[in-house]
């Protein structure tokens, strides 16, 4: 059946001008709505690299560069500290790549896998949603599991796979 409504069957229509400027609108409307749909997508993921960026550079400006390097260089106290500072910071996962690659050179690749793993797993944001279905304590054993894991698999791959 046709999408539009006039007096007769448009599927094998010729030259029916109604049925014409029904599908050119039609048209028009997807490729407007597309247009659209990719210019909401890239506004969106651009004001998270503006916010990724602009994150890891006041961390990086505000914390001493030796205290940095100090914590980046051991392999387990790296997975540490950027497994807690996914949670505390709590941003997105579109923007933990861009916050993890402004560390390339400091940490331990098994710690900037840490924080890209644990981050869109465990958060603040994320400790509240599940606290709105499940129990205390069922959210805690969530959250010590997504913590041991993400430890023992990144802490073996720093000593094992870097």
């Amino acid at each position: 059946a046709p999408r539009h409504q006039h007096d007769h069957d448009c599927k094998n229509c010729d030259n029916c001008e109604s049925c014409d400027n029904y599908h050119v609108h039609y048209s028009e409307n997807k490729i407007w709505s597309f247009v659209r749909s990719i210019g909401e997508e890239f506004f969106e993921m651009m004001s998270a690299l503006v916010l990724g960026a602009a994150l890891a550079g006041i961390v990086q400006s505000f914390i001493p560069r030796d205290l940095i390097l100090a914590i980046g260089q051991n392999s387990f106290t790296s997975i540490l500290a950027m497994m807690l500072f996914a949670v505390v910071i709590s941003v997105c996962s579109s923007v933990d790549a861009f916050i993890a690659l402004s560390y390339a050179g400091t940490f331990t690749s098994g710690s900037l896998l840490a924080f890209l793993v644990f981050g869109p797993m465990i958060d603040l944001k994320a400790i509240w949603m599940l606290k709105t279905t499940f129990r205390w304590k069922a959210v805690i054993y969530i959250v010590v599991l997504a913590f041991l894991m993400t430890l023992l698999l990144t802490t073996f791959y720093n000593f094992y796979l870097s």
